[in-house]
């Protein structure tokens, strides 16, 4: 090996063999004994470090020559694959339209013994996404409101909408949730009535979790009327027992078990030198993930099985009944009661053999019918539509301004065959 070449790959080596040294180094471990090193960490530090030193040394050492060919391959071989990451990352940022922006995440929910979490009470923050910026409030009850509800005045038709992250919608203002359309929509119908509509969703929340959340908080509004928009992932959440797997920690939406420490690693990838985190954020990374993700059974295909396993047709009974058991209570309440069934954009589309976009809708508008339940399904308003402008943000999934009006539309129609005591038709 001639000196030049020597000195060459020694550099090679440098570069190289220092990516993994500075991963585990702008690393954060759970359980920091050390600055933010765990004890594993540090020793995984310690032998690296050991290991880079003797490296870099072995360049000043007579090797035999296979050894010497062995270090110089695996230099040569290290350093092409870091050039074809860098390659294939770079190339795919041209392509990749996803904007530049700052997110930042809602920070207002705490946790709860007995729904897994709420919403803070009179919390206020911005919210943005890759798409939207919205300005969040909620009220003292802690729902996604910019007032109170107390005593029902009389003349009020009030309605409490229950729902998960499709019904609070946090990527659109408050007035352009569904809820907020449905009110205005029958402030503008012919009624001596005067209409209240309450946006009790919650990100995350599954019938079990909404059951929950109405038998806690909700009772004393007393409305007149309750909605429960269900998504086809709700059927999945619905297996969880109580207060199911989601709860909060510092503020924010987190799996159960996680902690202070979760939070403080996941803030601290989000800093520009921590390489863990670039790899985390890489758009190499994410077409893997997305490859897998899209060949995986989601909860949503899962609810729109048309011939569903064992343990599916278990998670639509334990929806049945927490389903009845909303409908009994607000019955008590003397509230009529309805079910609005949410659409997900993957339902529009092509689906797998064995799924159907429209398998999700026509189970559970049958379950709602053989039970007197009066049920609009949102499927075929939104099949109608265009497409412009677009009913779903690209990025984050949840209805658009756009999406929230034609839901906010069906829900209208849900009111009206309430009202009417026929069934909603379209």
């Amino acid at each position: 090996m001639s000196d030049r070449f020597r000195r060459v790959e020694r550099g090679l080596a440098a570069v190289v063999a220092a990516l993994p040294l500075a991963y585990l180094l702008t690393e954060r471990s759970w359980s920091p004994v050390i600055w933010n090193y765990s004890a594993t960490l540090v020793a995984a530090i310690v032998i690296y470090a050991v290991f880079y030193a003797l490296l870099w040394a072995s360049y000043g050492w007579r090797l035999p020559s296979l050894v010497e060919q062995l270090r110089s391959n695996a230099v040569v071989l290290a350093f092409g694959l870091l050039l074809a990451f860098l390659a294939a990352d770079a190339g795919l940022a041209v392509i990749d339209d996803r904007p530049n922006v700052e997110t930042k995440n809602l920070r207002g929910y705490a946790p709860d013994p007995d729904t897994g979490y709420v919403y803070i009470p009179n919390y206020e923050q911005d919210v943005v996404t890759l798409e939207s910026a919205t300005h969040w409030h909620s009220n003292s009850l802690g729902i996604r409101a910019d007032r109170d509800y107390g005593p029902k005045p009389a003349g009020v038709v009030r309605i409490l909408a229950l729902g998960d992250s499709f019904t609070v919608n946090t990527a659109v203002e408050a007035r352009d949730t569904w809820p907020g359309v449905l009110e205005r929509l029958l402030a503008k119908s012919p009624s001596e009535s005067t209409f209240e509509v309450v946006n009790g969703g919650h990100a995350g929340y599954g019938t079990s979790n909404m059951l929950w959340w109405y038998e806690k908080y909700a009772l004393g509004l007393n409305p007149d009327m309750v909605l429960m928009a269900m998504t086809p992932n709700d059927i999945t959440d619905n297996g969880n027992k109580q207060p199911g797997t989601l709860t909060a920690v510092d503020g924010y939406l987190a799996s159960v078990g996680s902690t202070t420490l979760d939070r403080q690693r996941f803030e601290h990838r989000q800093r520009w030198y921590s390489l863990p985190g670039r790899l985390e954020r890489s758009r190499l990374k994410a077409l893997v993930s997305g490859a897998l993700a899209a060949n995986a059974q989601g909860p949503t295909l899962a609810a729109c099985h048309i011939n569903p396993d064992a343990n599916e047709q278990r998670l639509f009974a334990l929806t049945e009944d927490y389903l009845l058991k909303i409908r009994d209570l607000a019955a008590r309440q003397g509230a009529s009661f309805g079910l609005l069934l949410i659409t997900f954009q993957e339902q529009l589309g092509e689906m797998a053999p064995g799924y159907s976009g429209t398998a999700f809708g026509e189970r559970w508008t049958k379950f709602a019918r053989e039970h007197g339940i009066a049920v609009v399904d949102t499927y075929p308003m939104l099949r109608k539509h265009s497409g412009q402008p677009p009913l779903y943000w690209r990025w984050d999934g949840h209805y658009t301004a756009e999406g929230s009006r034609v839901a906010g539309a069906a829900a209208f129609d849900l009111v009206s065959a309430i009202r009417s005591q026929a069934p909603a038709q379209h």
